[in-house]
């Protein structure tokens, strides 16, 4: 699935943003932490107190309580009184701006199967929208990523290739 996500990314913002806090750019995310905490804990500690800061915030917070009716009663006062510790900032909207992937990308797995696939957003493949009418598994030469298919007992793979017309 990192692959499907994403070269999915490259036609749904939705998609890129799951595929960078997942998958594989989350993994390399941890690999740069453990080595930051290796050689500089320091700066570890300063960006988990930079966090802190960020998230000491009741702006636009949410509580969320799950449990019985008599509960609510109980949970409610305390929830004020944290929502009172915390300042109360304006919240700045993020943009979030990621690479597209590579036209041509490869996973290498510990599999006996190799995987293959054809990945494309409806407009792509020359459709309006999802009809279910399967037209998206027909040859599109509008199709804009194209993978080949293909199960073998040969070295382990995933592999993705794209074509553009």
């Amino acid at each position: 699935t990192a692959l499907l996500y994403r070269e999915l990314g490259a036609f749904k913002p939705l998609y890129a943003y799951y595929d960078h806090f997942y998958d594989l750019d989350y993994y390399q995310f941890l690999d740069a932490v453990e080595q930051l905490m290796e050689n500089d804990p320091a700066a570890v500690q300063e960006k988990l107190e930079q966090m802190q800061q960020l998230f000491h915030n009741r702006t636009n917070a949410v509580s969320a309580y799950a449990g019985s009716a008599a509960g609510v009663e109980t949970n409610a006062p305390l929830v004020d009184a944290f929502f009172t510790k915390l300042d109360e900032k304006p919240v700045e909207p993020v943009s979030y701006s990621f690479a597209e992937p590579a036209w041509d990308e490869a996973v290498i797995l510990d599999s006996s199967v190799q995987y293959n696939c054809v990945i494309g957003d409806y407009a792509s493949m020359g459709l309006e929208a999802y009809t279910a009418d399967l037209d998206a598994v027909g040859s599109s030469p509008a199709c804009t990523r194209r993978c080949t298919a293909s199960s073998t007992m040969s070295a382990p793979t995933l592999s993705a290739t794209a074509t553009r017309t």
